[in-house]
């Protein structure tokens, strides 16, 4: 989620909702739990979110330096989360972002859609056909997968020229 974008993904919906409801509908009915807070979930995302004013209401995060630098980024103190676990039970947000190292990620996402939750994630979702046969069965209609080029109006264009209708996500 980098801020800043040319077309505001991140404002625009990259994932942070359903196609059943807009992204402040969703966020504000439980808030965000960002799942894993290294480098880029602190450098990118973390203040990306701030600048939206989106809530996030809880970090996880094995490494309570990272869980602290996640906080420092936000500008506020939210419930912290040593595992995903104890997140899925304890945290009070509906939407979880997840970005983690790919040998873990899918497991993470397989885990907040199966308690329910909204799930955001980083690309690329799988990296070998297995888990990519993996993905196809997970329940779609709840995850999203980060990637601003389907928020770029080229993108959008081509895919109205192509199928004739308006682009979707």
């Amino acid at each position: 989620m980098a801020a800043g974008s040319e077309d505001k993904s991140v404002n625009s919906g990259a994932g942070v909702h359903s196609s059943g409801g807009g992204a402040a509908s969703t966020v504000e009915q439980g808030g965000l739990c960002l799942v894993g807070c290294g480098w880029f979930m602190v450098r990118a995302h973390c203040p990306a979110l701030r600048k939206l004013k989106i809530r996030v209401v809880s970090v996880c995060s094995r490494d309570p330096a990272n869980r602290r630098r996640a906080m420092q980024r936000l500008g506020r103190v939210v419930d912290e989360y040593t595992t995903l676990d104890q997140a899925l039970v304890s945290s009070s947000a509906s939407v979880f972002v997840v970005s983690l190292p790919r040998v873990v990620a899918l497991d993470a996402v397989a885990a907040c859609l199966a308690a329910g939750k909204r799930v955001v994630s980083e690309k690329p979702a799988a990296w070998s056909l297995a888990e990519i046969e993996r993905a196809i069965e997970l329940p779609r209609e709840r995850w999203r997968v980060l990637e601003n080029w389907g928020f770029k109006r080229g993108v959008r264009r081509v895919a109205e020229l192509l199928d004739g209708s308006e682009y979707r996500m």
